[in-house]
């Protein structure tokens, strides 16, 4: 706890300070699921809503993080009828795991007829797919790219999945480019939260987008700007010797059917499970995920009865103010490419095995991780390959 001049330094911020909540339909207490954080320079919005559960920005134990997607599933069920052919997009980072957890559901289920599974993605892969390339509104990193293969079976409604969705904008400018490519089909986007004021849910009405929700509220015409008392977060020396570009084969940004979608995520955990082992029920163990790369640390973190969460590109401010979500973190270089930042918070806590699951690894991130996380681990860091 901070003190300034002898005044304790409390973080008051919450949800209804920016959004008048309209419904909760989840089982989640909405100011213990959200919580308000401050953009690191970012001039396009001062705020963040992090939710607690996502398994993102935030360690939580993965069966918190499954309880808050079936959720969702469920709700998508009611709202999309069983016989439409559905094309799953999710949207990177930060909702990939969301999305590959709903495409999991739906095979593992089979009560919702998802027949692909696409998520956009920052990364370069080595193929020759088309790319569809889009801007999202708000982002650190705001360059997406959808790769769209020719072989896609046939579909007629596309369910675009967020974890929260603010105005839309980045939905319906998707949807422009995304008609030119395949005619008469639906729209429906599904997310955790959902902040859309009347005009943008008009648009949304207008254009045939079906909104769907776990919590629901409008943004506040004026929000407040949020004052902290800053911690200084060491950064790394960033070099532009390695970028990685991702192979296309059973690569979920490129794209894959029901069959394609099983093999790649039962091939993969028995991979990680065979790796890895829970020593004892006491022993307390995490699991940490690499950017869009979430969904398979979660199942993972499921196995083990861990906590589970990924490094992340979106630069938080951090302060030691009481109540404030996040105190510290690691500033990385990417396992992706050396000369991008990525970020790992709340490194508070000790345990007996840290496991870190990648794709591709950089000689930089495998050193920082290894200079900086070691000291929360009992035992030597566990990186394991997907």
């Amino acid at each position: 706890m901070q003190t300034l001049k002898g005044i304790i330094m409390t973080y008051l911020l919450k949800v209804e300070d920016f959004v008048n909540i309209e419904e909760n339909k989840s089982s989640f207490v909405i100011n213990d699921m959200v919580a308000i954080c401050k953009r690191s320079n970012n001039p396009n919005r001062d705020y963040l809503f992090v939710n607690k559960y996502q398994a993102k920005h935030y360690p939580v134990k993965a069966h918190n993080t499954l309880q808050l997607f079936s959720e969702l599933y469920q709700e998508i069920k009611r709202q999309i009828p069983s016989d439409k052919r559905i094309l799953v997009v999710g949207f990177s980072e930060t909702a990939t795991g969301i999305a590959q957890a709903i495409m999991h559901m739906a095979l593992e289920n089979k009560d919702l007829n998802t027949v692909f599974y696409l998520q956009t993605t920052r990364e370069s892969i080595n193929t020759d797919i088309q790319n569809i390339s889009f801007e999202e509104e708000h982002s650190h990193a705001s360059t997406q790219k959808l790769y769209y293969r020719s072989d896609i079976p046939d579909y007629d409604t596309v369910l675009f999945i967020e974890d929260e969705i603010t105005t839309g904008n980045t939905i319906v400018n998707f949807i422009e480019k995304f008609q030119k490519i395949k005619d008469n089909i639906s729209f429906a986007a599904a997310s955790i939260l959902n902040w859309q004021n009347t005009k943008n849910r008009r648009i949304f009405q207008e254009k045939g987008i079906k909104r769907i929700y776990l919590v629901s509220g409008q943004m506040k015409d004026n929000t407040p700007l949020i004052e902290l008392k800053e911690t200084t977060l060491e950064k790394p020396k960033l070099t532009s010797d390695v970028h990685y570009h991702l192979s296309d084969n059973l690569n979920p940004r490129t794209g894959l059917t029901k069959e394609e979608f099983l093999v790649f995520q039962e091939t993969a955990l028995n991979r990680l499970t065979s790796q890895v082992s829970r020593k004892s029920k006491e022993e307390t163990i995490a699991v940490i995920g690499t950017e869009e790369n979430m969904w398979l640390p979660i199942r993972l973190a499921q196995e083990l009865d861990a906590e589970v969460r990924s490094t992340t590109r979106s630069p938080i401010s951090l302060s030691s103010e009481d109540n404030y979500l996040f105190h510290n973190g690691l500033a990385l270089a990417s396992a992706y490419e050396t000369n991008r930042m990525t970020f790992l918070y709340d490194i508070e806590h000790h345990y007996d095995q840290i496991i870190i699951v990648y794709e591709v690894m950089t000689d930089a991130f495998r050193a920082t991780l290894q200079n900086k996380l070691q000291p929360f681990s009992k035992q030597t860091l566990i990186f394991v390959k997907q």
